[in-house]
């Protein structure tokens, strides 16, 4: 064991300090703090490490509200405080953006969530010999009871599906033998409405409705599918799912936009801070023409319309494209054009065509955590701003290099989509120079 004092943050929220040279990133320690610690990883160059004992604390320390954090692998920083939370999310971000790009961009203080517990409005849960999280690192699965981090009626399928379980005696998935019939727990609840998914190994699960029932005895709208998925890797979703019992879809009326949605529609997991990017992304984009890019089913294309020129929702599949033209015609819009297609493609063949001309178009990209193409960032040079929405710091500062010969970074904010953990959601307002 060797003492050390916590000097920095690193990028995954561990405490950083250096003895001979050498960094050591020690899980769960703060700034400020002297500890004990044990050696769990050593590189070239630095060295994993554990903290055995704090020997001196620091104040933003505070003692985990989850029983299951100390193995889990779902939450990162229980262990400091909200406000300490914040500050680490901005300082990712901008010290991302400065080792990549080599600029000292201004970041703006992290936008907090309404809630920082029971904000999640979907969840995965696995199921192996026992039912809960992977164990941080592995494939071992740790029991849990509840998921802090999600909401009340998550938590409800999730004690009901563990009862069912026991009930008929089945077998979780081992991904080391590939044995097992149940892989995976997925709820997604909001509304007031809950939509549950086996994800199983074949489709011989028995008394499904059972389990159904007892779903509804708890939930009062819920709807049970499965997917059968045979793959060996860690895939969640099989090619398909069916419906078993009861609703299908969740319902929404936001902005004045009805729409639904399934379990595999792209919604984001936290309604708070969705609706803080979406009401800032409003502000720049009225009376131009935007670009809806990763637009998904388009429900940001279809809420931006009612300020807009004209939108252009573009995105590469199908099924999502089908639900945008579902949305253009439910809600009677009559400036939005839905388009199926690789963005990069798509963006190039739009400004040789019908935005030949058009300096006033502003482009909105949500992509992967991959990034952006670096075809489509090129094809992005025609546009007078870009509102950048990023789940990787690392990705979007990738992008800024490739843009900031033509683009000035006007603003950067961070906003705190995932609580507790260390992701972060950022929004970049490009302005072409």
């Amino acid at each position: 064991m060797e003492e050390i004092k916590i000097v920095d943050f690193g990028m995954n929220g561990e405490g950083i300090g250096r003895i001979n040279n050498l960094v050591y990133f020690v899980d769960k320690a703060l700034p400020e703090e002297v500890v004990l610690i044990n050696y769990e990883k050593k590189k070239k160059n630095f060295v994993y490490a554990d903290i055995e004992k704090i020997l001196r604390e620091s104040e933003n320390r505070v003692s985990p509200v989850c029983p299951y954090y100390s193995d889990c692998g779902g939450c990162d920083l229980q262990h400091m405080n909200y406000n300490t939370m914040l500050k680490f999310k901005q300082m990712l971000v901008k010290n991302t953006l400065k080792k990549i790009t080599n600029n000292d961009y201004v970041v703006d203080d992290t936008i907090p969530s309404d809630k920082i517990v029971g904000y999640r409005n979907k969840a995965v849960f696995q199921v192996g010999k026992k039912t809960g999280m992977f164990i941080k690192n592995s494939h071992d699965v740790i029991d849990i009871d509840y998921c802090m981090l999600a909401n009340k009626n998550i938590n409800i399928v999730l004690k009901v599906f563990k009862e069912f379980f026991k009930i008929n005696n089945l077998q979780g998935y081992d991904f080391k033998t590939h044995t097992g019939n149940i892989r995976h727990l997925l709820v997604r609840s909001e509304n007031n409405t809950t939509l549950v998914c086996l994800v199983v190994t074949n489709e011989n699960i028995y008394n499904l409705l059972e389990f159904y029932n007892m779903l509804k005895s708890s939930l009062e709208n819920v709807g049970l599918f499965i997917s059968v998925n045979k793959a060996k890797n860690s895939t969640i979703l099989g090619k398909t799912m069916k419906h078993i019992a009861g609703v299908n879809k969740i319902k929404f009326n936001e902005y004045g936009i009805k729409y639904s949605i399934d379990l595999i529609s792209f919604l984001q997991v936290n309604t708070f801070i969705k609706t803080k990017i979406y009401d800032e992304v409003m502000k720049y984009i009225k009376n131009k023409i935007v670009l809806d890019l990763y637009a998904g089913a388009g429900l940001l294309s279809a809420i931006i319309s009612k300020i807009s020129k004209k939108v252009y929702s573009v995105e590469i599949v199908k099924q999502a494209t089908d639900a945008c033209n579902k949305l253009i015609k439910e809600n009677n819009l009559k400036n939005i054009v839905a388009i199926n297609g690789d963005c990069k493609e798509v963006v190039d063949n739009l400004f040789k065509s019908e935005l030949k001309n058009k300096s006033d178009c502003i482009a909105i990209i949500d992509p992967s955590k991959k990034g952006c193409d670096e075809q489509l960032l090129n094809s992005l040079k025609n546009c007078s701003m870009i509102l950048y929405i990023s789940c990787n710091p690392i990705a979007l500062a990738k992008d800024i290099n490739v843009l900031k010969e033509n683009f000035s970074v006007k603003r950067v904010t961070p906003f705190d989509m995932f609580p507790n953990t260390k992701n972060v959601e950022t929004l970049c307002v490009l302005e072409r120079i």
